[in-house]
C-alpha cells in the first residue's frame, strides 16, 4: 500500500495536481528585415553632411560583397572590423554613399538587415575588443602587416551599438580609423571613417542612428 502512495505522489509531482499539460515555450517573435526602400530611406545621403562635404559615390540598393579582410594576428580581432562577416547573406543591403570633404575626410556607411535579431552582435565586438587592445592585420596579397591599436569610444547615449578607434601603423606611418556598429532589432548600421576626430566621428553617428531610428522605430 505504501508502494502505491509513493507512486501516486510521483505522478502528480510529475504532470501537476489540476491535470493541465505542462506549459509550452513561447514562440519565437516574427523578425521583419528592412524593405529596399526603408533600407535606402535610413542612409546618410550629401544632404545630411555639413557644407563642404560631396558624395562621390551613389547610394548602392545591392552591393556586392567588398569584404578584403586579410589576416589577423590573433584572429578573434577580425570581429572588431569585419563583424558580420558570420551573419550570412542579408534579406537587405544596402551601400550609402562615399562621403569626401577637401580635407580629405571620407566617411562610408552599410545598412544591412536581415529575418533574425542580431542584438548578439554588439557582444560580440566588445568582447573581441576586450582583447584586442593590439593586434595585427597582414593585407591580402601582401606580406608586411600592419600593427594596430584599438579602443572604444564613449558615446552616452548610444543604445545596442559600439563605436570603435582604430590607429593602424604600417611602414612608419600611423593612421586613425573609426568604426561603429549600431544594432535595431535585425537591422545592423556600419559605418567606417578616417581623416576625422573623434568628436567628428561621433557627430556622424549620432546623426546616422537618429535617421535610422526615424524608420525603425
Amino acid at each position: 500500500m505504501r508502494q502505491v502512495a509513493l507512486a501516486v505522489a510521483c505522478l502528480i509531482a510529475l504532470t501537476g495536481c489540476d491535470g493541465d499539460p505542462p506549459p509550452q515555450s513561447a514562440p519565437p517573435a516574427t523578425v521583419v528585415p528592412l524593405s529596399e526602400a526603408q533600407a535606402l530611406k535610413a542612409a546618410l545621403t550629401v544632404r545630411d553632411m555639413p557644407k563642404g562635404w560631396d558624395g562621390g559615390t551613389a547610394v548602392d540598393p545591392r552591393p556586392g560583397d567588398s569584404v578584403h579582410a586579410g589576416d589577423y594576428d590573433p584572429p578573434a580581432c577580425l570581429a572588431t572590423r569585419h563583424a558580420v562577416t558570420d551573419l550570412g547573406k542579408p534579406s537587405t543591403a544596402v551601400r550609402g554613399q562615399f562621403f569626401t570633404d577637401p580635407r580629405g575626410k571620407t566617411l562610408s556607411e552599410d545598412v544591412w538587415s536581415w529575418p533574425k535579431d542580431q542584438l548578439p552582435l554588439v557582444k560580440t565586438v566588445t568582447d573581441a575588443l576586450a582583447q584586442c587592445d593590439s593586434f595585427k592585420i597582414t593585407p591580402k596579397y601582401q606580406t608586411d602587416s600592419a600593427s594596430v591599436t584599438a579602443r572604444q569610444l564613449p558615446m552616452p547615449g548610444l543604445a545596442d551599438g559600439v563605436a570603435i578607434r582604430f590607429d593602424l601603423t604600417f611602414e612608419n606611418q600611423t593612421l586613425a580609423q573609426y568604426r561603429a556598429y549600431v544594432v535595431r532589432d535585425s537591422t545592423v548600421l556600419h559605418l567606417d571613417a578616417g581623416g576625422m576626430s573623434d568628436a567628428e566621428f561621433l557627430r556622424f553617428t549620432a546623426k546616422a542612428v537618429a535617421k535610422l531610428d526615424a524608420v525603425v522605430r
